[in-house]
């Protein structure tokens, strides 16, 4: 009679923090979750153009043409969560460079909005200076333009000087008459107009301004899409460990 001991052998395992050659994909951030993301960021990019094109040209605190900086920072915060769930395929070089470049969006698109709207809207008319503040801040000064039909308004003046090797904004004397832009749908407050604003031969200069901050909403834009129809985001790829075919032959080759 033979007896027969059958011994069980366990099979390795890999442990929960060693990556496999088959590893599935990690979703990380539910999906629901970065569509409020995205969401929250274009808001926060909204919040700081209002806060900077239609400033309170009385609370004599915050300079003219800024954004809110609590609205700033909030978009600072929500844009870099963004890039960081962007999809693994983006290069990190090109992640770099969207935060290097683009993380003043709300700057570049209140100038591009500033320059637009002020070119193919607004209308360019002579006005006389009432009554005028004192730069605010180092930025604009408030002013109150009285229009020829009669009306005034309050308004913003970009009127500025060289002092030495810098430049500074400075109130116009009141009497002073210049030439305004001034706002038909009431959307944005009346201001000073540059030498060729509102005529034809300012659409090149226009939309040269606006270029950075429409390549902004651009970026913006592409990483919202990136974000939202990704499988792994670069944030999670980035912070694992690697997998066997992953390591380059060379690194390998050295061990370690």
């Amino acid at each position: 009679m033979m007896l027969v001991i059958v011994v069980p052998v366990s099979q390795p395992t890999h442990g929960p923090d060693v990556a496999t050659a088959e590893r599935p994909p990690d979703e990380g951030m539910r999906r629901s979750r970065r569509v409020v993301l995205v969401a929250l960021t274009v808001l926060a990019l909204l919040a700081t153009l209002w806060t900077s094109l239609r400033p309170n040209l009385d609370d004599g605190w915050l300079a003219i043409g800024l954004p809110n900086p609590v609205a700033a920072l909030v978009w600072f915060v929500l844009f870099v969560g963004l890039l960081l769930q962007m999809s693994s395929r983006v290069p990190a070089f090109a992640i770099g460079i969207a935060f290097l470049f683009f993380w003043p969006t709300p700057v570049y698109a209140s100038m591009a909005t500033m320059a637009l709207h002020g070119q193919f809207v607004m209308e360019r008319t002579r006005a006389t200076v009432t009554a005028a503040d004192a730069p605010r801040e180092g930025g604009p000064a408030a002013v109150t333009f009285t229009f020829e039909d009669g009306t005034s308004e309050r308004g913003v003046s970009l009127l500025s000087e060289r002092f030495g090797s810098r430049t500074e904004y400075v109130a116009p004397d009141v009497g002073t008459r210049l030439d305004v832009l001034r706002d038909p749908t009431g959307w944005l407050p009346p201001r000073t107009a540059g030498s060729r604003e509102g005529l034809p031969e300012g659409v090149g200069g226009t939309l040269l301004i606006a270029l950075p901050g429409l390549l902004g909403v651009a970026v913006l834009a592409a990483a919202s899409v990136s974000a939202l129809t990704r499988r792994e985001s670069f944030i999670m790829v980035a912070g694992r460990p690697a997998t066997p075919d992953e390591v380059s032959p060379g690194a390998a080759a050295a061990g370690p």
